[in-house]
C-alpha cells in the first residue's frame, strides 16, 4: 500500500515539474517571438537568445517562489538576473539593437 501511493506522488510530482518546465519554454518562446518580431531577428539570433530567455524565467520564477526570501530580496535577485540577461542579449544582438528594445520595451509599459 506504501508503495502505491509513493508511486503516485512521484508521478504527481514529475507531471508538476513538467509542466512546470513546459510553462517556463512558453514564457521564454514568447518574449523570443517578440523580440524577433520587434527587432527583426533571424533565426540565428532566435537561437542564440531563446536559453537566455528560459534560464532568466527559470531563475526569476524560482525567486518568486521561494519563501526563504523577503519581498525586497526577491525584488534585488530579479533585478540581478534582468541585468545579467540584458548583459548576455547585448553581447549577442549588440548595444544599438538592444536599445530599440528598450525603446520598445519603455513604450509598451508606459
Amino acid at each position: 500500500m506504501k508503495t502505491r501511493i509513493l508511486t503516485v506522488l512521484f508521478l504527481v510530482a514529475v507531471t508538476v515539474v513538467s509542466a512546470q518546465k513546459k510553462n517556463y519554454k512558453n514564457m521564454a518562446q514568447g518574449v523570443t517571438n517578440e523580440m524577433k518580431k520587434v527587432l527583426s531577428l533571424d533565426k540565428e539570433q532566435c537561437d542564440a537568445i531563446f536559453p537566455v530567455h528560459l534560464d532568466k524565467v527559470t531563475k526569476i520564477e524560482t525567486i518568486k517562489l521561494d519563501a526563504n526570501l523577503s519581498e525586497a530580496e526577491k525584488k534585488e535577485a530579479i533585478k540581478k538576473e534582468y541585468k545579467a540577461a540584458s548583459k548576455k542579449f547585448t553581447e549577442i544582438l549588440g548595444k544599438e539593437t538592444m536599445n530599440k528594445w528598450f525603446a520598445y520595451i519603455k513604450q509598451k509599459y508606459a
